[in-house]
C-alpha cells in the first residue's frame, strides 16, 4: 500500500463517537491512533508516514464516508460501530473504491459472499475486509456451554432492537437446536437501541419464568440492562445469563462493584489474554490516547489496532 516513500498515507476512521456507543467508538478510535503511532515508529507504510482522520457516523454515514474519501482524500478506511450501518453502506463503500477494514462489526454478512444461500443478506465486496471475528463464533461458544450445563432449559432473550440483536438470538436458537439442546424458547424482547428504561422488557422475560437468559446487549445498553435487571431481581431468579459482547472494560468500569456475579460474558479482544511483545507494546502505548477512557483497550481495541498494521503488511 503506497509506494516510493517520503509521502503520507492517510487513513480515514469512522466510529460512533457520540450517543449510546460513544465510549466504545472512542475507545476504537484511540486504539487506531495508537496503531498509527506504532506503525510510524516502525517505518510507516512503505516508507510513508501514516496519518489518521477520525469522523463520527453522524446522521448520514454514507455522506461521511464520501467526504473522507473525496474531500479528505484518504487512501483507506477503517471502522464502523454498527452492523446495520456496515450493511446499509456496503455498496457505497464499494463505489468509493478504497479498501475498508471493518473493525467493530458483529454481523458475518458484511463479508459473506454466498448470495445464493443468503440473497437478501450477503454483502461481500472485494474492497471490504474485517479484522475481528464475526459474532457467530461467540454465539456458538455460548450455545455449546448452555447445552453442556443447561440442556432442556426454558430460555428467554433480551437484546438490542436492531439487526445485531435479532441476528444473535437467531444464531443461538439455530446452534442450540443443531446441538440437540432441547431448549424451550419462552420469550424474546428487543428494547430500542439506547433505551433508558428496559424495565417493561425485563419484567416481560421474568414473567416467562426462564431458567436461562440470552442477551446481545453491549456498550451502554449492557450497562443499562445490568443495572435495571439487578434492581428487578432477574439475576436471583434465573440459573444463568449469557452475554455475547459485554466483556469490555468500558462496561465493567461503569458497573464497578454492582456487576452481578456468575454472568457468562463473551467478547472479542481482552487485554490480558495475549502474552506477547505486540500486545504489550499496544497496551503501553494505548494509555497515551485513552484520555477519559479506561486505561486498557475495549473489546474492539485489538481489531482497531490491527487494522492499521494490516495496511502496513499489505
Amino acid at each position: 500500500m503506497g509506494g516510493g516513500g517520503g509521502g503520507t498515507i492517510k487513513i480515514g476512521g469512522m466510529y460512533l463517537i457520540t450517543g449510546v456507543a460513544s465510549v466504545l467508538g472512542n475507545a476504537s478510535a484511540a486504539a487506531a491512533r495508537t496503531a498509527v503511532d506504532a506503525v510510524n515508529e516502525a517505518g510507516g507504510i512503505n516508507g510513508n508516514d501514516v496519518e489518521i482522520v477520525i469522523r463520527g457516523h453522524g446522521d448520514d454515514p454514507a455522506a461521511q464516508l464520501k467526504s473522507l474519501v473525496q474531500e479528505e482524500q484518504v487512501d483507506a478506511l477503517i471502522g464502523l460501530t454498527s452492523s446495520g450501518v456496515a450493511l446499509a453502506n456496503a455498496e457505497a463503500i464499494n463505489q468509493l473504491g478504497v479498501p475498508m477494514a471493518l473493525t467493530d462489526i458483529g454481523t458475518p454478512y458484511s463479508t459473506e459472499f454466498d448470495t445464493g444461500t443468503y440473497p437478501d443478506k450477503a454483502s461481500f465486496k472485494k474492497n471490504i475486509f474485517r479484522t475481528n471475528a464475526n459474532t457467530s463464533t461467540n454465539v456458538y461458544g455460548i450455545a455449546e456451554d448452555a447445552n453442556a450445563n443447561h440442556s432442556g432449559s426454558r430460555v428467554a432473550n433480551i437484546g438490542p432492537g436492531y439487526a445485531y440483536g435479532e441476528q444473535v438470538w437467531s444464531y443461538f436458537k439455530a446452534y442450540s437446536d443443531g446441538l440437540g439442546a432441547g431448549h424451550e424458547y419462552v420469550a424474546s424482547e428487543f428494547p430500542s437501541l439506547g433505551a433508558t428504561d428496559m424495565t417493561p422488557q425485563i419484567n416481560a422475560i421474568m414473567d416467562a419464568d426462564p431458567d436461562v437468559v440470552f442477551s446481545g446487549f453491549w456498550a451502554g445498553d449492557a450497562v443499562t440492562f445490568f443495572k435495571q435487571a439487578t434492581e428487578l431481581g432477574l439475576f436471583d431468579q434465573v440459573d444463568q445469563v449469557y452475554m455475547t459482547l459485554a466483556m469490555d472494560p468500558t462496561v465493567l468500569s461503569a458497573l464497578g462493584s454492582t456487576m452481578p456475579e456468575g454472568v457468562k460474558i463473551a467478547g472479542w479482544y481482552w487485554h490480558s489474554a495475549f502474552d506477547n511483545e505486540s500486545n504489550t507494546e499496544f497496551l503501553n502505548k494505548y494509555k497515551d490516547h485513552a484520555e477519559d477512557l479506561p486505561a486498557v483497550p475495549s473489546f474492539t481495541g485489538g481489531s482497531a489496532y490491527s487494522s492499521i498494521w494490516m495496511y502496513k503488511k499489505a
